[in-house]
């Protein structure tokens, strides 16, 4: 149970550090203003941006992905892939539902897919990215290693 509960902590404290900078790196170097090598000096930016969208988004976010572990080991998804795609998928979904359809009052799935499709951009982009890798995260800190355990067991 603490491996489950380390996983979830790990790739939530992950994925606001993670989205800021994908999403403020493809943004700076996209537009060209700033070389690759010229990004440093925008890390302690990044940072404090991070640590405002944690303290901002932490607990929904852990709720969120608390709940979306739970149902995949629930029908016992112990593959990556899942986890890669749940975690991007989720993480769209909460960027989008707070963004683009202005909060869950308004949520109606015909509006809201139609919202999110006409506002991808480099920060959806972003977020599913980050979302992927934190569902990785995850995966490497709760799954893998059990399977990992049963894979070593005599027959």
């Amino acid at each position: 149970m603490m491996r489950y509960i380390a996983a979830l902590l790990a790739a939530n404290v992950t994925a606001p550090f993670l989205f800021v900078f994908v999403a403020g790196s493809s943004t700076l170097l996209s537009s060209g203003l700033i070389r690759p090598w010229e990004l440093l000096p925008f890390l302690r930016v990044g940072l404090i941006v991070g640590f405002v969208g944690l303290c901002y988004f932490g607990i929904p976010v852990l709720l969120l992905s608390g709940g979306v572990a739970a149902i995949l080991a629930k029908f016992e998804c112990r593959s990556r892939w899942h986890f890669l795609v749940v975690g991007g998928l989720s993480g769209f979904i909460f960027l989008e539902t707070l963004f683009v359809t202005q909060g869950f009052s308004s949520w109606r799935p015909a509006t809201f897919l139609s919202r999110a499709i006409s506002s991808i951009g480099s920060g959806t982009i972003a977020v599913i990215l980050s979302g992927a890798i934190c569902g990785w995260i995850y995966w490497a800190i709760a799954i893998r290693p059990m399977a990992q355990d049963r894979a070593i067991e005599p027959a």
